[in-house]
């Protein structure tokens, strides 16, 4: 039962990350802003500011991997 819980939480972190990377107001305010405005967009998106600073990375890291191929 652990395993469908880590398979859906990983489903659900890969839904949200395609969502926050294809949103450019979201990374274009979370890239420029402060660290009070990145808490804002993360509190409002239900996430740490690490959470959606980690979740942009990885987006940006598969647009690069897709990009290259």
């Amino acid at each position: 039962m652990a395993n469908l819980d880590q398979i859906a939480m990983l489903v659900i972190i890969k839904k949200e990350t395609k969502e926050i990377g294809n949103n450019q107001e979201i990374l274009a305010a979370f890239s420029s802003g402060n660290r009070i405005q990145q808490d804002a967009i993360a509190k409002s998106l239900g996430m740490s500011k690490d959470e959606v600073a980690n979740m942009i990375f990885l987006k940006q890291k598969e647009n690069k991997l897709t990009d290259e191929q």
